[in-house]
């Protein structure tokens, strides 16, 4: 009992604390540590020493804890309820997904683990050689945290854990955000699980992407922000000030979330002027950590601080009307796709291909960076196409409907509160300026982190009458069984034997189409990890260095295992003596790449650089497409 007092007496320390000052620190000490060539092993750990020490002395001096004996105990009452229960067993169905299988997301094996590889083997950030800028261009947020996990460990298995915390710390992320905003406390906690559940969220919660881990840190900074000037606590608004600073250097498109944040901060402006110094120094701090020096860098070597210039994208193209009418047509198709969507072949022949010849229709499509495919449905939700997927979006849609057939709702409403609206209005005004100026067809998943900040204003009109009864408690618990079948099916991480199960298809009679579509999805997610495996049983054992003519392919699967080679992108205008000059013997050719970008037969190319080909063979790198050829050139 004595131990009970004595540590209830003791400052306590959230865990998500934790978590902002060390995604901070390594971001801050990923620069520093390239300014010295310093971005190896040693240096690593060194800095990771260095802030295990500082983290020892701080706790002692403080005699902070994270936990009270009290806390696991309240912890199992609260998973014994629907809601919670239903929300711990998808997070361990996520986590044991990471567990079972190696990355596969496309644009961490495309461009954000190679960057990192880039960066380790020349000891510091570099602008990479290369004609694929995207490896160069983008906010190097989670790569900063990745990078002392792959060096010290010298493979990329661990880094799931970073999402799987971000995802872990959401629901009660939400609830804190939800309740300073006004939302009633049983409304928030009723929300907060389903919300977390989310398809972008779930489906990210044992992979590599980078969308949740943005999401949390948004509402990391919200939450802290919101915090500083009602508990007038200056540790908040430092907090606050880092995570602003990491969420922007992340994901450049949550920067109009910077309005909302600005918003939630104001009404704290009195506390910047305590510990000036502190502050102050926390806000370069914060500046470095976010997409700042990217985006200096981006000036320099790109032309402009997006990058869009060297990736040769136009930005800038079509009108804003219609780039938004083509992301509100985007939500709205997801929203209504079911998990798995077999008619999905269906609706794109016959529907989104009438729809793309209509006079707006081709306006809409042709501001998109990928023709033809604004109106198009996927046949099953992946982590990279989800956004709060089908089962929420009718848990939101019935509950608006609730909301309008019980007009008492409105009369207990709390009075006028300013902050909560200027802060839906901020975030309804960066939701606007994302939606004139995104021209992906990605949007669902780019609006994680928008995603707990739009659906704010419905429930600060939500009553807890309403939450509470049974037939809103059963459509809610329907969510989370709706919410398994992607999990369970997911491509990237199928919890089930995929290869019986197509079997049982065949022997079943299903369509050979639909069969030989779904081998052929789970096949190539399967091998992505090592996609390059033929190529690099090709190259003779001693090859430490290869050429690679690529853009937009999963590079990192020819850098495994990690140490064993080196991988220096080869464009159009290098010449033999340059490739020689970097220690490249081999080069790998994507056929398509060298067509689009190279112009010229590959047998003139060859007398060029001097080169034999050596090999042809094809790869399936991607499921939506077939096998690409690609060639084995030896330099002479």
């Amino acid at each position: 009992m004595s131990f009970d007092k004595k540590t209830s007496l003791r400052p306590r320390i959230s865990l998500v604390a934790v978590w902002v000052v060390f995604c901070a620190y390594c971001n801050f000490m990923g620069w520093v540590l390239s300014a010295a060539h310093a971005l190896n092993v040693p240096g690593f750990g060194i800095a990771l020493g260095l802030a295990l020490v500082i983290f020892g002395v701080w706790k002692i001096k403080t005699g902070a804890v994270f936990f009270c004996p009290q806390d696991f105990g309240k912890f199992r009452r609260r998973f014994r309820r629907p809601l919670p229960m239903a929300f711990f067993i998808l997070a361990v169905l996520a986590v044991l997904g990471g567990v079972l299988y190696v990355p596969t997301n496309y644009d961490a094996m495309a461009y954000r683990l190679p960057r990192v590889l880039h960066w380790l083997a020349e000891g510091r950030w570099h602008w990479i050689h290369t004609d694929f800028n995207r490896v160069n261009t983008r906010g190097p947020g989670i790569e900063w945290v990745s990078a002392p996990i792959m060096a010290l460990t010298g493979t990329d298995r661990l880094l799931f854990l970073i999402n799987v915390v971000s995802f872990l710390f959401l629901p009660g992320l939400i609830f804190s955000v939800f309740t300073r905003l006004g939302i009633r406390p049983r409304v928030a906690w009723c929300w907060m699980w389903p919300l977390s559940c989310g398809y972008c969220f779930l489906l990210q919660a044992g992979s590599i992407a980078n969308d949740l881990f943005a999401a949390v840190l948004v509402l990391a900074a919200m939450d802290y922000a919101l915090r500083s000037h009602q508990q007038k606590s200056l540790g908040a608004l430092w907090l606050s000030i880092l995570a602003a600073g990491l969420f922007t250097g992340v994901k450049a498109n949550t920067v109009p979330l910077g309005l909302p944040y600005v918003i939630a901060l104001a009404p704290g402006w009195r506390l910047w002027f305590r510990k000036i110094y502190v502050t102050v120094a926390i806000c370069v701090v914060a500046a470095v950590v976010s997409f700042l020096p990217i985006s200096f860098l981006n000036i320099k070597y790109a032309g402009d601080w997006t990058g869009g210039v060297s990736q040769h994208m136009a930005s800038s193209s079509g009108t804003a009307w219609a780039r938004f009418a083509g992301n509100v047509s985007i939500l709205a198709i997801n929203g209504l796709t079911p998990p798995v969507a077999p008619f999905a072949g269906w609706w794109n022949s016959h529907v989104a291909a009438r729809l793309a010849k209509t006079s707006s229709g081709q306006k809409i499509d042709a501001t998109f960076d990928i023709q033809n495919t604004v109106f198009t449905m996927s046949e099953m939700d992946t982590e990279e196409t989800s956004g709060l997927g089908f089962g929420l979006c009718v848990l939101l849609f019935a509950t608006a409907l609730g909301v309008l057939w019980n007009f008492r709702n409105r009369a207990r409403c709390e009075s006028f509160r300013p902050l909560p609206v200027f802060f839906n209005l901020g975030t309804y005004i960066a939701f606007f300026v994302f939606m004139v100026s995104s021209y992906y067809l990605s949007t669902v998943r780019l609006l994680t982190p928008y995603y707990p900040l739009l659906v704010i204003p419905l429930f600060m009109i939500v009553s807890e009458r309403l939450v509470r009864q049974r037939w809103w408690q059963v459509t809610a618990l329907g969510t989370f069984v709706v919410a398994a079948a992607p999990l369970m099916l997911n491509p990237a991480r199928p919890l089930f034997p995929w290869k019986p199960a197509v079997a049982l298809m065949q022997r079943l009679g299903c369509p050979a189409k639909f069969v030989s579509r779904a081998e052929k999805v789970y096949s190539v997610y399967s091998h992505r990890h090592d996609s390059f495996a033929p190529a690099i049983a090709l190259l003779p054992p001693e090859t430490r260095v290869v050429g690679l003519v690529t853009y937009d392919d999963p590079e990192a699967a020819l850098w495994q295992p990690f140490g064993s080679r080196r991988v220096i992108h080869v464009c159009h205008e290098d010449t033999g003596a340059f490739l020689r000059k970097e220690g490249i013997t081999y080069v790998l050719v994507s056929s398509e790449k060298f067509r689009l970008d190279f112009q010229k037969p590959l047998e003139q190319w060859l007398a060029e650089i001097h080169g034999t080909l050596v090999r042809t063979f094809p790869l399936a790198l991607r499921a939506g497409e077939g096998p690409v050829d690609w060639y084995l050139v030896r330099l002479d």
